[in-house]
């Protein structure tokens, strides 16, 4: 939870939206503190039913919802009336998509008031002043400018795991 004690404390009431959420550890810990809900995203079958058995033993039932879905076919235009959340978690995401500023540009959009953000840690993937690369190919995303673009400013920038950085970005 290195990086996220902010977060835990912005989403007391709010419903957050974990995009890419592996095994919902994050999910829990956020519902936990005292969000409204919290809706995972992710992709892997077996993270899910992980995810599943954790929040029903951690007690989040109720409060954390699991959704099976690709990331990669969401975006502003095949989810025009995607459901709005106070907070987005877009953390160590959004760099494994095709085209990273796809599924940026649609967590901005859906986020209310934070979009709390983590860029990959190996800096193969993260160009300088914060330009992402996919892992995947050689697509490119200036998420500063984007963020800005979409209304965010970049509030905070909290030391993470493994030499990470967690950014927190507030609509303006």
């Amino acid at each position: 939870m290195r990086g996220l004690t902010h977060a835990l404390s912005y989403a007391k009431g709010k419903r957050v939206l974990d995009l890419g959420c592996a095994e919902a550890a994050i999910a829990v810990e956020f519902a936990l503190a005292g969000a409204a809900h919290v809706h995972g995203m992710e992709l892997l079958p077996a993270h899910l039913t992980a995810a599943s058995a954790y929040v029903k033993c951690s007690g989040a039932e109720g409060l954390v919802t699991l959704q099976q879905t690709n990331l990669r076919s969401y975006s502003v235009e095949s989810h025009p009336h995607f459901d709005q959340y106070d907070m987005v978690l877009a953390l160590s995401v959004i760099h494994k998509m095709e085209v990273p500023a796809t599924l940026l540009r649609f967590a901005a959009r859906v986020a209310k008031e934070w979009l709390v953000y983590r860029p990959p840690g190996r800096s193969a993937l993260v160009g300088r002043n914060g330009v992402i690369r996919s892992k995947h190919r050689n697509s490119w995303c200036d998420a500063p400018t984007l963020l800005r673009a979409e209304g965010f400013e970049c509030t905070e920038r909290a030391p993470s795991a493994r030499e990470e950085v967690v950014e927190y970005w507030r609509r303006t």
